[in-house]
């Protein structure tokens, strides 16, 4: 398991894969069910990687020593599956958030498998799993933007580095501090905060406060 990406790798030998399972064997069919009850119940990714020989885990091994020495402080790890002996899948694990540097991890691994004759079906980057914002850092985005569409807070949060896991789940917490009364959606789908919202987002003199970041904003868009 990568604690960081919260993702667990399964490795199948692919001789132990079935049309239906048995004693001894499994089946794509069962795997699937086990990934999905695995994901459903500790909220982990799960992806599932066939081997077919030595060889092929030999040239994962050498893929990964190659990305974590050319690659020191981003790459932390690299895995592979095959579906068919000279096609592969990639999964790069990185220490950090990916950045301009993942195209030249992307040449690198594609290179390294042309070289050795394998097609590379796809590459895919595991980065660290960001904590959720906090409904304070949301109310706040709100304060500074309002009026302010759901779109303009995801944006807002992602600059600042605290991206929600998806709209509707930002969506979701928008709707549980408008049931907490914190917060008013307008009939054009913009927020604004009420007064015991403005009560409890934090404020001071200094030059980070929310309410020196409200009057940038609005400084921006000249409304005063």
């Amino acid at each position: 398991m990568n604690e960081m990406s919260r993702t667990v790798l399964l490795e199948i030998p692919r001789d132990r894969v079935r049309s239906t399972s048995g004693a001894g064997f499994t089946s794509k069919r069962q795997l699937t069910f086990i990934s999905r009850a695995i994901e459903q119940r500790f909220d982990l990714r799960v992806l599932t990687a066939f081997r077919d020989s030595q060889q092929l885990t030999d040239l994962e091994s050498g893929l990964r020593a190659l990305l974590v020495r050319r690659f020191a402080g981003l790459v932390v790890d690299a895995r592979m599956s095959f579906p068919t002996s000279d096609h592969a899948l990639v999964w790069v694990t990185l220490g950090v958030v990916p950045d301009a540097t993942s195209a030249d991890v992307k040449e690198h691994v594609t290179n390294f498998l042309l070289d050795s004759q394998i097609v590379c079906d796809g590459i895919e980057f595991l980065s660290p799993a960001l904590p959720e914002p906090s409904t304070i850092a949301i109310l706040r985005t709100v304060k500074t933007h309002a009026p302010v569409a759901l779109d303009g807070i995801a944006a807002d949060l992602r600059k600042r580095g605290m991206p929600s896991p998806s709209d509707r789940w930002l969506a979701g917490r928008l709707d549980s501090a408008r049931k907490r009364g914190l917060l008013v959606r307008q009939k054009i789908g913009t927020y604004i905060l009420t007064a015991a919202g403005l009560q409890i987002v934090p404020h001071n003199r200094s030059g980070s406060s929310s309410d020196v970041d409200r009057m940038l904003a609005m400084a921006k868009r000249r409304q005063w």
